[in-house]
């Protein structure tokens, strides 16, 4: 049917007609219904409002005081700790006259005066008159150091005192009537995971920066940093430059000195340390009174509990604590009457769980300090008192040889004079710079197998061999078969076992006996260079 101009109008109207409708109901049915605000009805004490062209925005109530014992904006605290943190550069002598490896093919080093390299980092003021802490490695063999502050002024400053074990140094300004800001320390033991915490220092030179994290977790140690290790992990962004720099609570109290990073590509990732203030309030007492950091010493080896050994040595389950395997003579531990094989549980109420932890604590404690050990053995505890004595000082260790030509970065490597690369007897070149040189074992077979272990009566030419001192009696290791339980178990050439199942050993026949006897599972313990250590043998 052919429709007229009047039907084709009439149908296109009703088409509109009920689009319309349609979409009008979809809005009323589905569309969002406005926020509702309630406002309360106008009385006759109410002022007048202005007019006004928009609605007015609701008020909101005015920030705290910056009291810094409660919540407050975290600007508040920052402003008040700015002027206590600072920038510290430092320039070292170049450490070799002939340049890096990578001048030698542009021609002969020989005249030139090589530039002195530069390290930038951060410090913390925490005296009024001039004293900063910051880490050893950022001067370390600095001959000359310059400290910029928050307003801009730059002061020069010499070292006081550095302690490499805990990667601490203090500095102190060179002047008077300074006008400076000292941070107050606050109480590293009272965080928590969790807690929000500002770290504050010169990342990459580009100025005073502030990021903002929380306590990802306390205790931290064995993370191989330094010697002694009870960090401080936080997220807060920490890059190069902010070493020496100041981890702040809420509070704007110092409870820690930002110090590393775990990193792949050198930037931050979200696992940074700090060491906690705790550790670095009586490191900078004991600098200022002796120039050096005393130590506390208690003379025991020690080792981790593992479940293993707590198994092996008939520990209640769940056992936690520090094994002791040897005890120095004329020791405070030795007075103390602790024995190889006693479990320390508890320092001075305070649960141990890594023989880190035991180290840092008796250490920080400093010389003559008395403290209380809670102690297992067997299946007895009890407490023992140990009045510690003064950490001896370590040997001095000769320098390590400088790397070969073909080692490490241009920035990084170190020059040495054409055909002249010194490495000591028995020691391997490290021809690509990927590490130390590593000293080449000795193996000795020939001798009574078990478990992979070729094991040898000690004899002076043995002893020769490995540098095994006289007074030492027992299995020596000569060699250990790849995959084999001496293997699982961690032995080593040049290993001497001391000990089965808490008996002395005196030759090779009777460790053997023992394990055969036993159908394997034994606990062992060796003696590894001037150190001890117990391990499972299965």
């Amino acid at each position: 049917m052919k429709l007229g101009p009047a039907q084709l109008g009439a149908f296109f109207a009703t088409t509109v007609l009920c689009s319309v409708g349609a979409a009008a109901l979809y809005v009323h049915l589905f569309a969002p219904a406005p926020a509702i605000v309630s406002v309360p009805a106008p009385t006759d004490d109410d002022p007048e409002p202005p007019p006004a062209t928009s609605p007015p925005l609701t008020p909101t109530a005015p920030l705290p005081a910056a009291d810094l014992a409660g919540e407050v904006s975290m600007a508040d605290v920052v402003s008040r700790v700015l002027p206590s943190v600072v920038n510290v550069r430092s320039s070292q002598a170049p450490e070799s006259p002939y340049g890096t490896p990578y001048d030698l093919p542009y021609g002969m080093p020989y005249g030139r005066t090589p530039a002195p390299q530069e390290s930038l980092g951060s410090g913390v003021i925490v005296s009024a008159d001039g004293l900063v802490v910051t880490n050893n490695h950022v001067v370390h063999g600095a001959t000359q150091i310059r400290v910029s502050l928050s307003d801009g002024r730059e002061i020069p400053a010499r070292i006081v005192g550095t302690d490499e074990d805990s990667d601490m140094a203090l500095l102190r300004l060179e002047g008077s009537d300074l006008a400076l800001t000292p941070m107050p320390y606050g109480d590293s033991s009272q965080l928590r995971q969790g807690d929000v915490v500002l770290a504050i220092g010169n990342p990459f030179g580009v100025g005073q920066t502030v990021t903002m994290g929380i306590v990802s977790a306390v205790g931290r140690a064995n993370v191989g940093i330094t010697d002694l290790e009870d960090f401080i992990q936080t997220d807060a962004a920490i890059n190069p430059g902010n070493s020496g720099g100041a981890l702040i609570s809420t509070r704007g109290e110092l409870v820690g000195i930002n110090t590393a990073i775990l990193s792949r590509t050198g930037g931050s990732h979200g696992i940074g340390f700090a060491i906690p203030s705790n550790m670095v309030e009586p490191i900078v007492t004991s600098l200022l009174e002796h120039g050096k950091v005393v130590r506390g010493w208690l003379g025991v080896g020690i080792q981790d509990l593992s479940p293993e050994l707590a198994s092996s040595f008939h520990l209640a389950s769940g056992q936690r604590g520090v094994l002791v395997n040897s005890v120095e003579p004329d020791s405070p531990a030795a007075a103390a009457g602790l024995r190889i094989g006693d479990v320390i549980e508890e320092i001075n109420d305070e649960r141990l769980s890594s023989s880190s932890q035991l180290r840092t604590v008796v250490a920080t404690r400093g010389a003559d300090a008395d403290i209380t050990l809670t102690v297992v053995r067997g299946s007895e505890r009890q407490e023992v008192a140990v009045h510690l004595g003064e950490r001896p000082q370590r040997q001095a260790t000769p320098p390590s040889p400088p790397p070969p030509l073909a080692g490490g970065p241009p920035t990084q490597g170190r020059g040495v004079p054409p055909g002249f690369i010194p490495y000591p007897p028995g020691m391997t070149p490290d021809l690509f710079g990927q590490g130390a040189p590593q000293l080449q074992r000795p193996r000795v077979r020939g001798g009574q197998v078990v478990a992979g272990l070729d094991l040898h009566d000690l004899d002076d030419r043995l002893r020769r061999a490995f540098g095994i001192d006289p007074s030492v009696t027992g299995a020596l290791v000569g060699d250990v078969a790849e995959g084999s339980p001496g293997a699982l178990a961690g032995l080593e050439p040049g290993d001497v076992i001391v000990e089965v199942n808490r008996d002395p050993v005196r030759s090779a026949a009777e460790l053997v006996h023992a394990y055969t006897q036993s159908g394997g599972g034994v606990t062992i313990l060796i003696r590894r260079g001037g150190g001890s250590l117990y391990t499972v043998l299965r």
